[in-house]
């Protein structure tokens, strides 16, 4: 039963991280990858863009005012196959369960959203974008839901809540083989959904995004990233990477200075990891050697998990900029021209660097 409720914890991303996923947003999903049985039998199924906005945005707001009301049952079974609390009957009464009920059990499961949320509420303000998604993330996200529905077909099948042996069901799971749950899945649709928060509290706007994924005529939510709680917390993480990034830019720049190669910089420029978007750059600066010299302090900085700029002018570092290509979503800055780094927050990657061009082109 620990598989099972491992997998559980981890909801969306049982068989599929998240990150996986999301790489494939990022234009990183890996070229000549064998397709399972399971990415053979959803292939084709990716529909045109004629979902309904409307509907989306109901079962967004939905979700979140079930998460502000800390309705985790609500929250829960709008991520999860209908009949899923059956399942957690079944949990509950496993060893593994350690007395806890299924009330306890599914708010512990669904630890990766409401961690350090205390008391926060979140205000959804609408949908920004809405993207169809391409046939792996399709194949991810339907493998990850058919085991579940696995879980509860095998409930249903077995004597029901009362009649299921629990370790039987743990031994059958523990066992279970691929093409048990490479039918045609319920999962008919998928999109990868931008959409506008704010905090409640402060007012404050950011982004988070949303998997919606198509059943049985309505929605389902994959809500990893759900919310700003979430994000908030890795763009803090970024943050302090983007320091890092900031600090060793300018050590580099002071060995460059001793070495008599700085060059003049008084006019501003950026150096970025994707050299194509270097700008400003004067003929006696060598971007290279700044690069290699940036090496050396800031380890991802050759990376293919990074994407980051900085911005120079004399001498010094002003301003860095970094995102994991793994969530691009979340970008990491410093320093913060606002004391609360408001200016900042909630801005994509691409919209501050193009800020600090348009600065630098005057």
């Amino acid at each position: 039963m620990k598989k099972i409720i491992a997998g559980l914890i981890a909801l969306t991303a049982a068989v599929c991280s998240m990150t996986s996923c999301t790489d494939n947003k990022s234009g990183n999903s890996k070229e000549g990858t064998k397709k399972s049985s399971v990415q053979q039998t959803t292939e084709g199924t990716v529909p045109d863009a004629d979902y309904d906005r409307t509907d989306m945005g109901e079962t967004i707001g939905a979700f979140i005012d079930a998460f502000n009301a800390r309705d985790y049952k609500k929250t829960f079974e709008m991520q999860m196959p209908d009949g899923i609390m059956d399942v957690m009957e079944v949990v509950a009464r496993t060893e593994d369960a350690r007395g806890q009920s299924v009330e306890e059990l599914i708010k512990g499961y669904q630890d990766v959203f409401y961690k350090d949320a205390e008391d926060n509420k979140i205000d959804f303000k609408g949908i920004k974008k809405t993207e169809p998604v391409n046939e792996s993330e399709m194949a991810s996200l339907s493998f990850s839901f058919d085991m579940y529905e696995w879980m509860v077909d095998y409930v249903a099948d077995n004597g029901g809540v009362e009649g299921v042996d629990p370790e039987k069901l743990n031994e059958s799971f523990n066992n279970i083989d691929i093409d048990d749950i490479s039918g045609p899945s319920n999962i008919t649709e998928a999109y990868f959904v931008t959409v506008e928060l704010g905090d409640h509290e402060t007012g404050g706007t950011y982004e988070g995004v949303f998997y919606l994924l198509g059943y049985k005529g309505g929605w389902k939510i994959n809500a990893q990233y759900l919310q700003g709680i979430g994000i908030r917390a890795e763009e803090s993480d970024m943050n302090e990477e983007a320091e890092n990034l900031y600090k060793a830019a300018m050590v580099s720049l002071a060995e460059m200075d001793e070495e008599g190669v700085l060059g003049d910089t008084s006019a501003g420029l950026i150096i970025s990891s994707d050299e194509t978007k270097d700008l400003g750059v004067p003929e006696d600066f060598d971007p290279e050697r700044f690069r290699k010299k940036l090496g050396s302090y800031y380890p991802d900085a050759a990376s293919e998990d990074r994407v980051w700029f900085v911005e120079i002018k004399d001498g010094r570092t002003v301003f860095a900029a970094v995102y994991d290509t793994g969530n691009a979503a979340v970008a990491g800055h410093y320093p913060d021209v606002t004391a609360d780094g408001s200016q900042y927050d909630g801005m994509t990657y691409d919209e501050i660097y193009d800020k600090f061009c348009r600065e630098i082109n005057g």
